[in-house]
């Protein structure tokens, strides 16, 4: 089998040089593949790295405008205040190394924003997305069954991913809940394959919450069910829907699994629990101590241990599991400013997108529901930010990237292209006013 996925892969790099998008779904692939972690055998080919570096390439060579949408714009200002975060921190040289690495999401971004910007394209993501999510709860579920399972001091086995993509119980949970508002955007489709392969995917992603034993997953996922009706227009219909969705869960939730996830209400008795308690409270003093640029990117964990662990004996390395936390102690103020300032962008655009789309009903369904998708993810992150550290996961940024490339996509052939300039309108007694389609961007029909 690595012989297979290493020549599919070297095939990807060698046409990424012709097709940049190719190559981006490439990347994108080998992102939550990592070939290199399932098969060492081509751990040497760094496929991720030497794709990435390719897709740059043909990217830089092939795109003769690269676009930067205000969304886009305010993530570049959060990362800005990752580098602020640096000098002060507690331990500056990993603080710096991990800021850089958060520029392979940037770049990620950037190649979705300008490559992914026509209806073809727009699908052929969501579908190779779906698939590949479906790759990660399929592929955990049957190492789940084979053996390889999570140990914990919990009464329960707990499966996690097979690669670092999906992570620990918890991580790989939020990952299935978060993805799933984009894969259910193919039930959406016309095509009975593209609705059997999205309802196969949603029931491996629910199979694959319940038996990671992750409360805040399983929270977060009836909390979406229940939200997602109140969010449409005329969804209260669907409210009991939402309902007889939930008991179908609760029923499909073997025994051990309900009595942990309803040990949430005996946290005050739960381990776990206090040490939450205690990590968020050594985080609140990070915060005091450092509450303009933080202690540094990354460091949480390190700084709970060297420093502000109240057992000095014996020192926890444990994360936020906050985002609200993670975010003003790694970061400070200046770093929630930049969240919040992306975070209100990416639902700014959401919605002037609803209403543009909206009412273009001879549009794939796919399209027009993707901003509500959207917001039903980032919903779904700041709900499970309660109790979970996401600040840096791939979703939020991905996802943005995917709305704003969605913007630059004509809806009729009266929007103009990324060439057509503004239409200067003459209104008397008032200077002249332009006229900029769609949503202050170029809606471009070139292939990218």
């Amino acid at each position: 089998m690595w012989v297979v996925m290493a020549v599919l892969f070297i095939g990807i790099m060698i046409y990424s040089l012709k097709s940049p998008f190719v190559g981006l779904v490439g990347m994108v692939a080998s992102d939550v593949l990592r070939p290199g972690e399932l098969y060492e055998q081509i751990a040497f080919l760094h496929i991720e790295r030497t794709l990435a570096i390719l897709v740059l390439i043909s990217f830089i060579l092939k795109v003769k405008k690269i676009e930067w949408p205000p969304v886009t714009k305010t993530l570049f200002f959060f990362w800005f205040t990752m580098f602020l975060s640096v000098p002060l921190s507690i331990w500056p040289s990993d603080s710096l190394s991990n800021v850089i690495a958060f520029g392979r999401l940037i770049i990620y971004h950037i190649l979705i924003v300008n490559l992914v910007r026509t209806e073809q394209r727009f699908k052929a993501f969501l579908l190779v997305y779906t698939l590949l999510i479906g790759w990660v709860a399929a592929s955990s579920l049957i190492a789940f069954s084979q053996g390889v399972i999570y140990h914990g001091t919990e009464a329960v086995e707990r499966v996690e991913a097979t690669n670092s993509f999906g992570g620990n119980p918890n991580s790989l949970g939020t990952t299935m809940v978060v993805s799933m508002p984009l894969v259910m955007l193919l039930l959406t489709k016309k095509s009975g394959i593209g609705r059997l392969i999205a309802v196969a995917v949603i029931v491996l992603c629910i199979s694959t919450v319940i038996f990671t034993g992750s409360r805040t997953a399983f929270v977060a996922l009836i909390f979406l069910i229940m939200v997602a009706p109140l969010l449409r227009k005329k969804g209260l219909m669907y409210v009991p829907v939402a309902v007889l969705l939930v008991a179908i869960v609760w029923v499909a939730t073997p025994q051990a699994y309900k009595e942990r996830y309803l040990s949430v209400e005996e946290r005050n008795k739960d381990v776990s629990y206090e040490l939450r308690l205690t990590t968020w409270s050594a985080g609140w003093q990070m915060f005091k101590d450092r509450p303009i640029t933080g202690i540094g990117m990354g460091e949480f964990g390190v700084a709970n241990g060297v420093k502000y662990w109240p057992d000095r004996a014996r020192p926890r390395w444990y994360n936020a599991h906050s985002l609200y936390l993670q975010t003003i102690s790694e970061l400070g103020i200046m770093g929630a400013i930049g969240f919040l300032a992306f975070l209100y962008q990416l639902f700014k655009l959401n919605g002037r997108q609803q209403r543009r789309l909206e009412p273009h009903k001879e549009l794939p369904a796919y399209m027009r529901m993707f901003p509500y998708a959207c917001n039903m993810t980032l919903i779904g992150l700041l709900f499970a930010g309660y109790a979970g550290h996401d600040l840096y996961r791939s979703s939020w940024y991905m996802m943005a990237a995917l709305s704003a490339a969605l913007a630059y996509i004509p809806v009729n052939d009266s929007e103009p292209d990324g060439d057509t300039p503004p239409e200067e309108i003459k209104v008397e007694g008032t200077p002249p006013q332009f006229s900029y389609a769609g949503m202050g961007m170029n809606n471009s029909r070139h292939l990218r």
